[in-house]
């Protein structure tokens, strides 16, 4: 049983977080308080299902990996991967992928298109190329379940610890509210108690609704 991504893109090439590496080459941050916090409120018969995009040096899903298999991580820069850096070594190719999450990619399991219960997103949707918005958006719904969530962190300020702007598009969380709430996801405002970030100007949670069912959840 074995994941593989499907993809034009593998690399984020024209990112200023992969041609000016900076978190991509220091990041790797979890918080099991968060895998367990999700733990507890999964009460599905069938196992976890999680994505993180923009992983990094790959540690949440080495967290994730300790509670459930169905966990894959995407990254757009290979400079971890190059560098063997953090959890790349043991799980490069394995559950930690390089893609370009702004544009079209299929994560498959097994030969089949692969859906999660939950997409984390922690300091990355500042990164996205405004261009690239909607595409962006597009992959996190098809890769997402009904009822299953989009969860996340934001920026409002800049970012250029090399004299490079990082912080491609700064918005306000009222941004992507409306951006999800025209996919037909619900705002959560964030229902948890932990992050995998601290210090983020915002946090969102968007739960994937079904379109047919609007009457009954609003």
């Amino acid at each position: 049983m074995t994941f593989r991504v499907e993809t034009e893109f593998p690399i984020a090439f024209d990112s200023a977080d992969h041609l000016h590496p900076w978190g991509t080459k220091r990041d790797n941050n979890t918080n099991e308080n968060f895998v367990q916090e999700i733990m507890s409120r999964f009460t599905s018969d069938t196992k976890l299902k999680v994505i993180d995009l923009g992983c990094s040096g790959g540690k949440l899903i080495r967290s994730w990996l300790n509670h459930t298999e169905y966990a894959v991580g995407l990254e757009g820069s290979d400079y971890s991967a190059k560098a063997d850096r953090a959890e790349w070594p043991k799980l490069y190719n394995k559950n930690l992928f390089t893609c370009d999450v702004s544009r079209s990619y299929q994560i498959m399991y097994d030969d089949e298109p692969f859906k999660a219960n939950i997409i984390t997103a922690w300091e990355l949707v500042e990164h996205i190329d405004p261009t690239r918005v909607d595409e962006f958006a597009k992959m996190i719904d098809r890769h997402l379940v009904h009822d299953g969530v989009f969860v996340g962190s934001g920026a409002t300020g800049s970012d250029a610890p090399d004299g490079v702007e990082l912080h491609v598009n700064i918005k306000e969380k009222s941004f992507w509210d409306e951006k999800f709430e025209t996919m037909y996801y619900k705002d959560m405002n964030y229902p948890f108690s932990h992050v995998v970030r601290e210090g983020c100007d915002y946090n969102f949670c968007y739960k994937k609704v079904d379109p047919n069912k609007l009457t009954a959840l609003f």
